[in-house]
């Protein structure tokens, strides 16, 4: 795994580009809706080559509405948590007000 980051790091600077690579998370982190930077698997090796992580977690199995969390920005502000809800078959991802988050996931239950 590390030498096909270390590759597509190469690429992307040799022709500046930008690339975007997705990866799973480590299964302990499944259920989790705030994934952070240790939850990649092999994540020493990606954590050096990358710019920018984001993370994307929802509230439970099957719920509309999670978190997209950047556990790590080379040229930024980490931490930053965006809430979102989702509309999976419209391939569809939205950015929501802390409070329609609140709102929606209060009527999850």
């Amino acid at each position: 795994g590390g030498n096909i980051y270390n590759k597509l790091s190469l690429l992307g600077s040799k022709n500046r580009s930008v690339i975007i690579v997705g990866s799973q998370p480590k299964p302990a982190y499944w259920d989790d809706e705030i994934i952070p930077k240790n939850a990649a698997a092999d994540s020493s090796r990606k954590q050096h080559v990358i710019d920018v992580m984001l993370t994307m977690g929802m509230t439970s199995r099957g719920s509309s509405i999670g978190s997209i969390f950047m556990p790590k920005v080379r040229r930024g502000s980490e931490g930053k948590i965006i809430r979102i809800q989702t509309y999976f078959e419209r391939a569809h991802l939205e950015a929501i007000s802390e409070q329609e988050y609140l709102k929606l996931k209060g009527g999850q239950g």
